[in-house]
């Protein structure tokens, strides 16, 4: 039987090259087949607020191009993961190959999931609260690049947070964390929510709620999965 001979570090490299021009490539080409159709991807976006205003007369193009970006990036995620994941699997045994198919279904949910509810309900409380110091002397004049640039700097770190569960769950399965450390730091965890929430949404007790009880859920929730896989590395 012919033994499959190792990698040298050029080849590594080299095929890191190769799979990185592909997922490049397979952006670029999903961001140009995007472009029609990134007005309609405004339309949606720019719906809760109605008409805003373009300040030079790039803006409107340069935003088009940005959500087709955007639109670019998630249509073409699949073959991204894919090399990525042909590159990294070969290094890996059977039983962390298993951990890492089925932690990245559960991240891309709880990506989406995060992006939904941030888009859905985090920005138009934001949005509101801020839009509340308006008066007759000060008008909202709002571009429609300082929108776009607002929902995607609310929606992306929120989408981001909500994948703490993979996080904990891969912490955990390299025991680098225990469910006896995320227990006892619970407090601290919770506690560093709330001054997020606080800093994230308008000073009121429900828009704060909304905001950092789905987070405390998703640790609760880190600490069960921590749980169930500690005990599988004990057995």
């Amino acid at each position: 039987m012919a033994v499959k001979e190792e990698m040298t570090i050029f080849d590594h490299l080299d095929e890191m090259r190769r799979r990185l021009m592909w997922s490049t490539a397979s952006i670029i080409i999903a961001m140009i087949a995007s472009f029609p159709f990134a007005g309609r991807m405004l339309a949606i976006l720019t719906e809760p607020v109605g008409n805003l205003v373009m300040l030079r007369p790039s803006e409107g193009f340069f935003v088009h191009l940005r959500i087709a970006l955007w639109m670019g990036l998630v249509i073409a995620s699949p073959v991204v993961i894919y090399h990525v994941l042909s590159y990294i699997l070969p290094a890996l045994s059977r039983r962390e190959r298993a951990y890492l198919l089925g932690f990245l279904p559960a991240g891309m949910l709880l990506f989406a999931a995060g992006l939904l509810f941030s888009f859905f309900i985090l920005v138009p409380f934001v949005y509101r609260f801020f839009l509340g110091f308006t008066n007759e002397a000060l008008q909202p004049f709002i571009s429609i690049d300082n929108y776009i640039s607002f929902v995607t700097g609310l929606v992306i770190p929120f989408g981001v947070a909500f994948e703490l569960p993979v996080l904990i769950a891969v912490l955990s399965f390299l025991g680098i964390v225990s469910p006896a450390f995320l227990v006892r730091n619970r407090k601290f965890m919770i506690f560093a929510v709330f001054i997020l929430s606080a800093f994230l949404t308008p000073p009121d007790v429900i828009s704060q709620s909304m905001l950092a009880l789905p987070l405390i859920g998703l640790f609760e929730l880190s600490i069960l999965v921590s749980k169930i896989i500690y005990r599988r590395r004990q057995n």
